[in-house]
Protein backbone atom coordinates (compact mmCIF):
# COMPACT_ATOMS: atom_id res chain seq x y z
CA UNK A 1 0.00 0.00 0.00
CA UNK A 2 1.32 3.72 -0.10
CA UNK A 3 2.04 5.80 3.00
CA UNK A 4 -1.84 6.46 3.13
CA UNK A 5 -4.04 4.68 0.84
CA UNK A 6 -4.15 1.75 -0.44
CA UNK A 7 -3.73 2.03 -4.53
CA UNK A 8 -4.74 -0.21 -7.58
CA UNK A 9 -1.89 -0.97 -9.35
CA UNK A 10 -1.82 -1.68 -13.25
CA UNK A 11 0.51 -4.64 -12.56
CA UNK A 12 -2.07 -6.83 -10.20
CA UNK A 13 -4.68 -6.19 -13.23
CA UNK A 14 -6.36 -9.13 -13.78
CA UNK A 15 -8.29 -10.67 -16.69
CA UNK A 16 -11.37 -12.97 -17.32
CA UNK A 17 -13.23 -14.08 -20.82
CA UNK A 18 -16.33 -15.78 -19.76
CA UNK A 19 -18.68 -17.40 -21.84
CA UNK A 20 -22.19 -16.26 -21.73
CA UNK A 21 -24.88 -19.20 -21.71
CA UNK A 22 -27.61 -15.93 -23.19
CA UNK A 23 -26.64 -12.85 -23.85
CA UNK A 24 -26.19 -10.19 -20.98
CA UNK A 25 -26.57 -13.14 -18.28
CA UNK A 26 -23.86 -12.97 -15.48
CA UNK A 27 -21.68 -15.70 -14.98
CA UNK A 28 -18.92 -15.68 -12.18
CA UNK A 29 -15.45 -16.49 -13.62
CA UNK A 30 -13.40 -19.13 -12.97
CA UNK A 31 -9.45 -19.93 -13.44
CA UNK A 32 -9.07 -21.02 -16.37
CA UNK A 33 -11.24 -18.04 -18.25
CA UNK A 34 -7.97 -15.93 -18.08
CA UNK A 35 -5.90 -14.23 -20.44
CA UNK A 36 -2.46 -12.54 -20.41
CA UNK A 37 -2.90 -8.96 -21.69
CA UNK A 38 -0.89 -6.17 -22.59
CA UNK A 39 -1.80 -2.30 -21.34
CA UNK A 40 -4.11 -0.35 -21.67
CA UNK A 41 -6.66 -2.36 -21.54
CA UNK A 42 -9.76 -0.26 -21.65
CA UNK A 43 -13.47 -0.81 -20.34
CA UNK A 44 -15.83 2.21 -21.17
CA UNK A 45 -18.96 3.29 -19.59
CA UNK A 46 -20.90 6.58 -20.20
CA UNK A 47 -24.32 7.67 -20.01
CA UNK A 48 -25.44 10.43 -21.94
CA UNK A 49 -27.06 13.54 -20.06
CA UNK A 50 -28.64 16.07 -22.34
CA UNK A 51 -28.88 19.70 -21.77
CA UNK A 52 -32.59 21.09 -21.72
CA UNK A 53 -33.72 23.14 -24.01
CA UNK A 54 -35.92 25.07 -22.07
CA UNK A 55 -36.42 28.95 -21.94
CA UNK A 56 -35.18 30.74 -18.78
CA UNK A 57 -36.68 33.86 -18.76
CA UNK A 58 -34.93 34.74 -15.40
CA UNK A 59 -31.29 33.44 -15.55
CA UNK A 60 -28.40 32.36 -17.70
CA UNK A 61 -26.95 29.54 -16.11
CA UNK A 62 -27.85 26.15 -16.64
CA UNK A 63 -30.00 24.78 -13.65
CA UNK A 64 -29.26 21.41 -11.69
CA UNK A 65 -32.83 20.53 -13.35
CA UNK A 66 -31.58 21.32 -16.62
CA UNK A 67 -29.74 17.83 -17.66
CA UNK A 68 -31.74 14.88 -18.86
CA UNK A 69 -30.66 11.31 -18.83
CA UNK A 70 -30.93 9.37 -21.86
CA UNK A 71 -28.75 6.29 -23.05
CA UNK A 72 -26.06 4.47 -21.77
CA UNK A 73 -23.26 3.28 -23.84
CA UNK A 74 -20.37 0.69 -23.44
CA UNK A 75 -16.90 0.17 -25.22
CA UNK A 76 -14.24 -1.91 -24.55
CA UNK A 77 -10.34 -2.80 -25.97
CA UNK A 78 -8.16 -5.15 -25.15
CA UNK A 79 -4.72 -5.85 -26.17
CA UNK A 80 -2.82 -8.84 -25.84
CA UNK A 81 0.14 -10.96 -27.52
CA UNK A 82 -0.50 -14.06 -29.59
CA UNK A 83 -0.08 -16.69 -27.47
CA UNK A 84 -0.79 -20.71 -28.54
CA UNK A 85 -1.12 -23.11 -25.90
CA UNK A 86 1.49 -24.87 -26.31
CA UNK A 87 -0.47 -28.35 -27.05
CA UNK A 88 -1.80 -29.05 -30.31
CA UNK A 89 -5.51 -29.29 -29.99
CA UNK A 90 -5.73 -27.23 -27.27
CA UNK A 91 -7.16 -23.47 -28.02
CA UNK A 92 -5.25 -20.27 -27.03
CA UNK A 93 -6.50 -18.44 -23.74
CA UNK A 94 -7.92 -15.97 -26.19
CA UNK A 95 -10.58 -19.00 -27.84
CA UNK A 96 -14.03 -17.02 -26.69
CA UNK A 97 -12.74 -13.59 -27.93
CA UNK A 98 -11.85 -15.48 -31.62
CA UNK A 99 -14.49 -17.66 -31.67
CA UNK A 100 -16.73 -13.77 -31.31
CA UNK A 101 -14.74 -12.47 -33.96
CA UNK A 102 -14.59 -15.43 -36.43
CA UNK A 103 -17.82 -16.85 -35.84
CA UNK A 104 -17.23 -20.64 -36.02
CA UNK A 105 -14.71 -22.90 -35.09
CA UNK A 106 -12.87 -26.22 -35.53
CA UNK A 107 -11.23 -28.64 -33.35
CA UNK A 108 -9.09 -31.70 -34.17
CA UNK A 109 -8.06 -33.07 -30.36
CA UNK A 110 -4.25 -33.34 -30.49
CA UNK A 111 -3.93 -31.62 -34.01
CA UNK A 112 -5.34 -28.41 -34.47
CA UNK A 113 -7.61 -24.99 -33.55
CA UNK A 114 -9.51 -23.60 -36.61
CA UNK A 115 -11.55 -20.50 -36.70
CA UNK A 116 -13.40 -19.91 -39.46
CA UNK A 117 -15.52 -16.88 -40.85
CA UNK A 118 -19.53 -17.71 -40.08
CA UNK A 119 -22.75 -16.23 -41.88
CA UNK A 120 -24.81 -16.41 -38.74
CA UNK A 121 -26.61 -12.99 -36.79
CA UNK A 122 -25.59 -14.89 -33.70
CA UNK A 123 -22.18 -14.54 -33.00
CA UNK A 124 -21.09 -15.35 -29.48
CA UNK A 125 -20.78 -13.05 -26.56
CA UNK A 126 -18.67 -12.92 -23.75
CA UNK A 127 -18.83 -11.87 -20.44
CA UNK A 128 -15.71 -9.55 -19.61
CA UNK A 129 -14.34 -8.79 -16.20
CA UNK A 130 -11.44 -6.91 -14.54
CA UNK A 131 -10.07 -7.13 -11.22
CA UNK A 132 -7.17 -4.64 -9.54
CA UNK A 133 -6.37 -5.90 -6.50
CA UNK A 134 -8.92 -6.39 -4.55
CA UNK A 135 -9.59 -2.52 -4.40
CA UNK A 136 -11.66 -2.20 -7.94
CA UNK A 137 -13.52 -4.62 -10.40
CA UNK A 138 -15.58 -4.07 -13.40
CA UNK A 139 -17.90 -6.27 -15.68
CA UNK A 140 -19.10 -5.82 -19.11
CA UNK A 141 -21.95 -8.44 -19.39
CA UNK A 142 -23.04 -9.36 -23.53
CA UNK A 143 -20.25 -7.58 -24.66
CA UNK A 144 -19.54 -8.37 -28.83
CA UNK A 145 -16.16 -8.33 -30.90
CA UNK A 146 -16.58 -5.81 -33.52
CA UNK A 147 -12.95 -5.78 -34.36
CA UNK A 148 -9.96 -7.73 -34.22
CA UNK A 149 -6.46 -6.89 -35.69
CA UNK A 150 -3.96 -9.22 -36.18
CA UNK A 151 0.34 -8.05 -36.08
CA UNK A 152 3.04 -9.77 -36.69
CA UNK A 153 6.79 -7.70 -36.64
CA UNK A 154 10.17 -8.91 -36.96
CA UNK A 155 11.12 -6.51 -34.15
CA UNK A 156 7.98 -7.40 -31.73
CA UNK A 157 5.87 -10.35 -30.85
CA UNK A 158 2.77 -10.86 -32.24
CA UNK A 159 -0.29 -9.34 -30.64
CA UNK A 160 -4.13 -9.12 -31.09
CA UNK A 161 -6.31 -5.88 -30.46
CA UNK A 162 -9.43 -6.65 -29.83
CA UNK A 163 -12.50 -4.40 -29.43
CA UNK A 164 -15.83 -4.08 -29.69
CA UNK A 165 -19.20 -2.88 -27.38
CA UNK A 166 -21.16 -4.48 -24.52
CA UNK A 167 -24.50 -3.89 -23.17
CA UNK A 168 -24.08 -3.23 -19.45
CA UNK A 169 -21.73 -3.11 -16.58
CA UNK A 170 -21.74 -4.25 -12.69
CA UNK A 171 -19.29 -2.21 -10.40
CA UNK A 172 -17.36 -3.62 -7.92
CA UNK A 173 -14.99 -1.47 -4.81
CA UNK A 174 -13.83 -2.22 -1.83
CA UNK A 175 -15.22 -1.32 1.78
CA UNK A 176 -12.81 -1.21 4.73
CA UNK A 177 -15.62 -2.73 6.82
CA UNK A 178 -18.02 -5.23 7.25
CA UNK A 179 -19.04 -7.76 9.54
CA UNK A 180 -21.45 -11.40 9.54
CA UNK A 181 -22.78 -13.61 12.34
CA UNK A 182 -21.72 -16.67 10.18
CA UNK A 183 -24.11 -19.16 9.48
CA UNK A 184 -26.32 -16.69 6.58
CA UNK A 185 -26.22 -15.14 3.92
CA UNK A 186 -25.54 -11.16 5.28
CA UNK A 187 -23.18 -8.68 4.94
CA UNK A 188 -23.66 -6.00 6.85
CA UNK A 189 -21.57 -2.99 6.04
CA UNK A 190 -20.65 -0.77 8.70
CA UNK A 191 -20.80 2.89 6.91
CA UNK A 192 -23.99 3.95 4.70
CA UNK A 193 -21.13 4.95 1.73
CA UNK A 194 -20.35 1.72 1.09
CA UNK A 195 -23.81 0.69 -0.48
CA UNK A 196 -22.96 2.22 -3.75
CA UNK A 197 -19.60 -0.09 -3.34
CA UNK A 198 -21.63 -2.72 -4.52
CA UNK A 199 -24.40 -3.90 -7.07
CA UNK A 200 -26.71 -6.92 -7.76
CA UNK A 201 -24.05 -9.50 -9.52
CA UNK A 202 -21.01 -8.38 -7.74
CA UNK A 203 -18.95 -10.72 -6.29
CA UNK A 204 -16.85 -9.83 -3.28
CA UNK A 205 -14.55 -11.69 -0.38
CA UNK A 206 -13.83 -10.98 3.15
CA UNK A 207 -10.27 -9.81 4.00
CA UNK A 208 -9.64 -11.96 7.18
CA UNK A 209 -7.19 -10.53 10.17
CA UNK A 210 -4.57 -12.91 8.46
CA UNK A 211 -4.48 -11.56 5.19
CA UNK A 212 -6.21 -14.58 3.43
CA UNK A 213 -9.60 -14.00 1.74
CA UNK A 214 -12.44 -15.89 2.94
CA UNK A 215 -14.11 -16.72 -0.41
CA UNK A 216 -16.73 -19.40 -0.77
CA UNK A 217 -14.09 -21.98 -1.35
CA UNK A 218 -12.39 -20.34 -3.61
CA UNK A 219 -15.72 -19.01 -5.79
CA UNK A 220 -16.38 -15.85 -3.92
CA UNK A 221 -19.62 -14.71 -2.81
CA UNK A 222 -22.29 -13.17 -5.18
CA UNK A 223 -24.03 -10.44 -4.42
CA UNK A 224 -27.48 -10.92 -5.05
CA UNK A 225 -28.99 -7.85 -3.46
CA UNK A 226 -27.89 -4.61 -2.06
CA UNK A 227 -29.78 -3.05 0.48
CA UNK A 228 -29.47 0.30 1.16
CA UNK A 229 -32.22 0.96 4.53
CA UNK A 230 -29.81 -1.82 6.20
CA UNK A 231 -27.23 -1.53 4.81
CA UNK A 232 -27.06 -5.00 4.05
CA UNK A 233 -25.77 -7.36 0.83
CA UNK A 234 -27.35 -10.75 0.23
CA UNK A 235 -24.92 -13.43 -1.05
CA UNK A 236 -25.58 -16.60 -2.78
CA UNK A 237 -23.86 -18.63 -0.16
CA UNK A 238 -23.57 -18.86 3.54
CA UNK A 239 -20.21 -17.27 5.26
CA UNK A 240 -19.85 -19.58 7.72
CA UNK A 241 -17.90 -17.62 10.01
CA UNK A 242 -18.46 -14.57 12.08
CA UNK A 243 -16.53 -11.36 10.97
CA UNK A 244 -15.96 -8.27 12.59
CA UNK A 245 -15.38 -5.24 10.83
CA UNK A 246 -12.86 -6.36 8.13
CA UNK A 247 -12.83 -5.26 4.57
CA UNK A 248 -15.59 -6.37 2.14
CA UNK A 249 -13.08 -6.92 -1.37
CA UNK A 250 -14.11 -7.21 -4.96
CA UNK A 251 -12.88 -11.05 -5.48
CA UNK A 252 -11.56 -12.96 -8.75
CA UNK A 253 -10.45 -16.27 -9.26
CA UNK A 254 -6.82 -17.22 -9.34
CA UNK A 255 -5.42 -16.63 -12.87
CA UNK A 256 -4.54 -19.52 -14.99
CA UNK A 257 -2.66 -19.07 -18.09
CA UNK A 258 -0.90 -21.07 -20.88
CA UNK A 259 1.49 -20.69 -23.51
CA UNK A 260 4.32 -18.57 -24.71
CA UNK A 261 4.14 -15.77 -27.33
CA UNK A 262 4.87 -15.92 -30.62
CA UNK A 263 8.48 -14.11 -31.13
CA UNK A 264 8.90 -11.82 -34.42
CA UNK A 265 12.12 -14.32 -35.40
CA UNK A 266 10.73 -17.26 -36.27
CA UNK A 267 7.91 -17.29 -38.96
CA UNK A 268 7.66 -16.85 -42.97
CA UNK A 269 5.64 -15.02 -45.31
CA UNK A 270 4.60 -15.64 -48.57
CA UNK A 271 2.16 -14.00 -51.29
CA UNK A 272 1.14 -16.21 -54.54
CA UNK A 273 3.27 -18.71 -53.47
CA UNK A 274 6.60 -16.94 -52.96
CA UNK A 275 7.99 -16.11 -49.94
CA UNK A 276 9.24 -11.85 -49.24
CA UNK A 277 11.24 -10.56 -46.65
CA UNK A 278 8.82 -8.19 -44.68
CA UNK A 279 9.40 -5.84 -41.69
CA UNK A 280 5.48 -6.27 -40.60
CA UNK A 281 2.40 -7.32 -41.22
CA UNK A 282 -1.08 -6.36 -40.13
CA UNK A 283 -4.63 -8.06 -40.71
CA UNK A 284 -7.84 -6.38 -39.19
CA UNK A 285 -11.28 -7.89 -39.27
CA UNK A 286 -13.96 -6.02 -38.85
CA UNK A 287 -17.67 -7.51 -38.35
CA UNK A 288 -19.52 -4.16 -39.02
CA UNK A 289 -21.66 -4.56 -36.50
CA UNK A 290 -24.19 -1.96 -35.69
CA UNK A 291 -25.32 -1.86 -32.31
CA UNK A 292 -29.14 -0.98 -31.60
CA UNK A 293 -28.88 1.60 -28.63
CA UNK A 294 -31.91 3.49 -30.50
CA UNK A 295 -35.25 1.62 -29.36
CA UNK A 296 -38.01 3.09 -26.89
CA UNK A 297 -37.91 1.80 -23.53
CA UNK A 298 -34.38 0.82 -23.49
CA UNK A 299 -31.77 2.63 -21.16
CA UNK A 300 -28.62 1.50 -23.82
CA UNK A 301 -28.24 -1.12 -26.30
CA UNK A 302 -31.35 -3.44 -26.89
CA UNK A 303 -29.75 -5.81 -29.40
CA UNK A 304 -26.79 -5.68 -31.89
CA UNK A 305 -26.71 -6.84 -35.99
CA UNK A 306 -23.35 -8.00 -38.06
CA UNK A 307 -22.92 -5.55 -40.98
CA UNK A 308 -21.05 -6.76 -44.33
CA UNK A 309 -17.43 -7.96 -42.71
CA UNK A 310 -14.18 -6.67 -44.06
CA UNK A 311 -10.90 -8.14 -44.20
CA UNK A 312 -8.12 -5.58 -44.60
CA UNK A 313 -4.37 -5.34 -44.05
CA UNK A 314 -1.14 -3.70 -44.63
CA UNK A 315 2.54 -4.92 -45.67
CA UNK A 316 5.94 -2.73 -44.64
CA UNK A 317 8.85 -4.32 -46.65
CA UNK A 318 12.64 -2.93 -48.02
CA UNK A 319 12.28 -2.69 -51.75
CA UNK A 320 14.43 -5.56 -52.20
CA UNK A 321 15.12 -7.28 -56.18
CA UNK A 322 12.63 -9.90 -54.96
CA UNK A 323 9.61 -7.40 -54.09
CA UNK A 324 9.87 -6.42 -57.39
CA UNK A 325 6.89 -8.31 -58.56
CA UNK A 326 4.91 -6.80 -56.04
CA UNK A 327 4.09 -3.23 -57.65
CA UNK A 328 3.24 -4.67 -61.27
CA UNK A 329 0.75 -7.35 -59.62
CA UNK A 330 -0.83 -4.38 -57.74
CA UNK A 331 -1.18 -2.08 -60.58
CA UNK A 332 -2.45 -5.12 -62.59
CA UNK A 333 -5.15 -6.00 -59.45
CA UNK A 334 -3.84 -9.39 -59.59
CA UNK A 335 -5.65 -11.73 -56.88
CA UNK A 336 -3.07 -14.13 -54.97
CA UNK A 337 -3.12 -16.10 -51.76
CA UNK A 338 -1.33 -14.62 -48.66
CA UNK A 339 -0.12 -17.43 -46.09
CA UNK A 340 2.00 -16.01 -42.96
CA UNK A 341 3.14 -18.45 -40.48
CA UNK A 342 4.56 -17.51 -36.85
CA UNK A 343 5.49 -19.21 -34.12
CA UNK A 344 7.05 -22.14 -35.28
CA UNK A 345 7.76 -23.70 -39.18
CA UNK A 346 6.28 -26.74 -37.74
CA UNK A 347 3.22 -27.97 -36.14
CA UNK A 348 3.19 -29.32 -32.74
CA UNK A 349 1.42 -26.66 -30.62
CA UNK A 350 3.11 -23.31 -31.04
CA UNK A 351 2.36 -22.72 -34.70
CA UNK A 352 0.11 -20.40 -35.94
CA UNK A 353 -1.15 -19.71 -39.40
CA UNK A 354 -3.27 -16.78 -41.14
CA UNK A 355 -4.25 -17.96 -44.59
CA UNK A 356 -5.83 -15.48 -47.03
CA UNK A 357 -6.35 -16.92 -50.16
CA UNK A 358 -7.69 -13.52 -52.19
CA UNK A 359 -6.34 -10.76 -51.63
CA UNK A 360 -5.64 -7.66 -53.66
CA UNK A 361 -3.01 -5.11 -53.08
CA UNK A 362 -4.02 -1.64 -53.76
CA UNK A 363 -1.47 0.15 -55.76
CA UNK A 364 1.16 1.69 -53.56
CA UNK A 365 3.77 4.47 -53.65
CA UNK A 366 8.30 3.83 -53.71
CA UNK A 367 9.56 6.76 -52.30
CA UNK A 368 13.70 7.04 -51.84
CA UNK A 369 14.64 8.21 -48.82
CA UNK A 370 17.73 10.75 -49.36
CA UNK A 371 20.09 8.28 -47.02
CA UNK A 372 18.26 5.28 -45.93
CA UNK A 373 16.71 1.69 -48.09
CA UNK A 374 13.68 2.09 -49.43
CA UNK A 375 10.64 0.86 -47.31
CA UNK A 376 7.22 0.57 -48.37
CA UNK A 377 3.70 0.28 -46.69
CA UNK A 378 1.55 -1.47 -48.76
CA UNK A 379 -1.86 -2.22 -48.10
CA UNK A 380 -4.24 -5.33 -49.20
CA UNK A 381 -7.99 -6.41 -49.04
CA UNK A 382 -8.93 -9.84 -48.63
CA UNK A 383 -11.85 -11.19 -50.68
CA UNK A 384 -14.10 -14.64 -50.94
CA UNK A 385 -14.07 -16.96 -53.79
CA UNK A 386 -17.01 -18.37 -52.26
CA UNK A 387 -19.21 -17.23 -49.03
CA UNK A 388 -17.23 -16.75 -45.51
CA UNK A 389 -13.89 -17.88 -47.30
CA UNK A 390 -11.64 -14.59 -46.79
CA UNK A 391 -9.84 -15.75 -43.89
CA UNK A 392 -8.41 -18.92 -41.66
CA UNK A 393 -6.48 -18.65 -38.72
CA UNK A 394 -5.34 -21.87 -37.11
CA UNK A 395 -3.10 -22.77 -34.30
CA UNK A 396 -1.01 -26.09 -35.02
Amino acid sequence: MGAEQLTALGRQEKLFITAEASWATFVKPVPTDAIDHNSPVSLSYSQERAERMSKQPDTRSLMTTDLVTRRKELSWSIPCDIIPSGTAGTPPDVHLLLLAAFGAYTNTPGVSDVYILDNSQQLPSVQITREVSNLQMNVHQGSWVDEVVMSWSGAEEGTFQFSGGSKDEIHTFRANSGSTVGGNTFIVLSLARYDDHFEENSVVAILQADGTLDSNAGVGYRVLNVNTLTHTLTVDAIVVAAHANRPIVPFSPTKTVVGTPVTGIVGTLSIGGRNYRVISCSITLNNGTKALNDEFGYDGVSDYLMGPRRITGSIQFRMYEESVALYPDAKAFTRAALLLTSGSLVAGGTQVIASLPNIEIEPFNIDAPETEEVVVDATFRALASTAETEMVLSFL
